[in-house]
């Protein structure tokens, strides 16, 4: 279903080579077909722009494509997850789905045991969703962007609930958010330093955009992802050494801290960036033209850099 979607937007595959389709890429509309899009592995990359994800969620919604279609696939995908389970004990057929499932020494084995609320629902299927809506919206969320990262609600507990899902579109953790008492709340016996948040929209081969939490990724956007705090865990430092290139958008008042991670991973060969906030506390505040403003500014960290942030983290902006 999603290839015959897509190529109703951009036209029949140009070529392949082994498993990837190429087509005229709609984000930057370069001449030739750069746009490798891999049907069996769910992901897609321009080679001219740069443009890309492990989802095919951002180039359909790219495309225009209608918001029931893109539920379908969805759905076909299983995107959204195990929304009808919820019990500490799994169920014996989850036992036997996660028995099959063979994780990759890349996977997160403690991440198959988590399981969505079946008390949240998504936003966009529920009847009454003012109240939530605009808590949403003064946080800076449009409503595509609610679709987009499936936020749920439980309107008795006024819990907004984002679910995150790793490489192979598996639930692997959710934060909850009382929208009144604006407490983040995570589920029972979790270790979030054995996962990698929104893992399946982050495109590793190009540049990760890191910061603390989850209003500021959203709010940042394309192949941003939070670190739900400023702790950077040994899996996630690991993870990032396979990135092209790592900018850290952490808040105003983690500089050091910002410093601290980039030294770790400019001494290990990578090539790191850092974005200072300016007169905004953190990401989650921003408008999107500053947003785009910082990062097209953000320093690169080399040798003199660090050199000066090791007495104050403020001299290189």
């Amino acid at each position: 279903m999603i290839q015959e979607v897509i190529e109703q937007k951009l036209g029949n595959s140009q070529y392949t080579t082994g498993n990837d389709n190429a087509y005229f890429c709609p984000k930057c509309n370069w001449k030739n077909p750069r746009l490798m899009v891999n049907y069996d592995d769910n992901k897609f990359h321009c080679w001219k722009c740069g443009w890309g994800s492990q989802s095919m969620l951002p180039l359909l919604y790219e495309l225009n494509i209608d918001r029931s279609v893109i539920n379908e696939i969805k759905k076909e995908l299983n995107l959204y997850g195990k929304f009808n389970v919820y019990t500490k004990n799994l169920s014996l057929i989850d036992k036997l789905d996660n028995l099959l499932f063979k994780p990759t020494t890349e996977d997160v084995v403690y991440s198959q045991n988590i399981l969505l609320p079946e008390d949240y629902f998504p936003i966009n299927l529920l009847n009454s969703t003012k109240k939530v809506r605009n808590y949403l919206y003064s946080r800076n969320l449009s409503d595509d962007e609610i679709e987009y990262y499936n936020i749920m609600y439980n309107p008795e507990l006024k819990k907004v609930l984002f679910p995150s899902y790793n490489k192979d579109n598996r639930i692997n953790y959710f934060i909850t958010r009382n929208i009144e008492f604006k407490k983040y709340e995570l589920p029972d016996d979790t270790k979030k330093s054995q996962i990698f948040f929104f893992e399946n929209l982050i495109d590793y081969t190009g540049d990760v955009i890191l910061t603390e939490g989850i209003f500021d990724a959203i709010n940042i956007g394309f192949n941003a992802q939070p670190l739900l705090g400023t702790s950077m865990y040994k899996l996630m430092f690991e993870r990032l050494l396979s990135a092209n290139s790592i900018t850290l958008f952490l808040d105003s008042d983690a500089l050091e801290t910002a410093f601290k991670h980039a030294k770790r991973l400019f001494n290990k060969g990578k090539k790191v960036y850092i974005v200072h906030t300016d007169e905004y506390k953190d990401a989650s505040e921003m408008p999107k033209r500053v947003i785009k403003r910082l990062l097209e500014h953000k320093i690169e960290i080399n040798t003199t850099n660090l050199i000066k942030m090791e007495g104050n983290p403020c001299s290189i902006f």
